[in-house]
């Protein structure tokens, strides 16, 4: 029988919620406890109401020091992940830290360093990776064909971004690390290991970012990779997979479709439970609960802070 996990929550926006939607079907799951600022009180109060959370607080460490958890999620602002799950994991808790695990690899390199030396289940949510038309797609190359490139177009409408005055300079100034991480882990995911990286990029209207990025990735599998993003022109972000006898096109991320030689169409399928949640999130989240009820052995799958140091390597490269 599995084991009913603890769980607090630390952060009350939307990708709180999002989990927190999933979370409350699991029946291993009891949640005990949300923190987030006291001027995030309103979104707090009404999250516990409507998901039956236990207990509350406008100080994340009184939550940390009261309740007897076995995991926390920080879903906390990018600015202040990294010191929100260090104090976490330095009090011994399983972790589930939503991306970018640190605005810097440094920072991700320390967490993974205490997560180990700690033992403890630890994972990043990079949920666009369980999308199931995308693990679909994956799994449709390996029995029908090989992945010879990949071309990722992922523009930035940066202008408008810093016009809304939501994000600090820090954040600003490593937006593709805040924001462009969910196209780099696909990239990733498709392409395998980077064994070299050639980067052009320029900075035409930006003085920190360069604002217009290409890169050709040689990677251990084989493929090779051409990363594309434009932080001055509409449009959105597309994946075009280039294969044996056949092309995938990922555009927008949220569903796809296969493209054969004779012009024909396949669309990539979407399952219900993606349908009814936010996609990936599910996934992710119910393998995250599952290493910490098999905690001698954590699933393969779990994308874990020691997993995005390769990942965020390669943007502090793009840097």
């Amino acid at each position: 029988m599995k084991k009913k996990i603890n769980l607090g929550i630390i952060g009350a926006g939307r990708m709180a919620t999002f989990h927190l939607e999933v979370l409350s079907k699991f029946d291993d799951v009891s949640l005990r406890a949300i923190a987030s600022t006291k001027t995030g009180e309103e979104r707090r109060k009404a999250l516990c109401e409507k998901f039956n959370i236990l207990n509350s607080y406008s100080d994340y460490n009184e939550m940390l020091s009261s309740e007897k958890l076995d995991c926390v999620y920080v879903v906390a602002s990018v600015e202040n992940i990294y010191t929100i799950s260090m104090d976490v994991l330095k009090k011994g808790l399983n972790v589930f830290i939503e991306k970018p695990p640190g605005l810097f690899l440094n920072e991700t390199k320390k967490l993974a360093e205490i997560a180990n030396s700690k033992s403890l289940i630890n994972s990043v949510g990079l949920q666009r990776r369980y999308f199931s038309h995308i693990e679909y797609a994956k799994e449709y190359i390996n029995s029908n064909g090989k992945l010879i490139s990949i071309v990722v177009e992922a523009p930035e409408r940066f202008d408008q971004i810093k016009s809304k005055n939501k994000f600090s300079k820090k954040v600003l100034d490593r937006w593709l690390i805040a924001n462009g991480i969910h196209c780099l882990d696909l990239f990733l995911f498709f392409g395998g290991k980077p064994i070299d990286t050639k980067i052009i990029s320029k900075k035409i209207n930006e003085r920190v970012n360069s604002d217009t990025i290409h890169a050709l990735v040689d990677f251990d599998t084989g493929v090779v990779g051409h990363y594309m993003s434009n932080w001055m022109s509409p449009g959105g972000w597309s994946i075009k997979l280039y294969c044996t006898g056949f092309r995938i096109d990922i555009k927008p991320i949220e569903k796809g479709k296969i493209i054969f030689p004779n012009g024909s169409e396949t669309e990539l399928p979407i399952n219900d439970i993606d349908k009814k949640f936010k996609p990936g999130v599910y996934k992710l989240n119910r393998l995250f609960i599952d290493s910490i009820n098999n905690k001698s052995n954590q699933l393969k799958e779990l994308p874990t802070i020691k997993d995005s140091i390769q990942l965020m390597s390669l943007c502090e490269k793009l840097l």
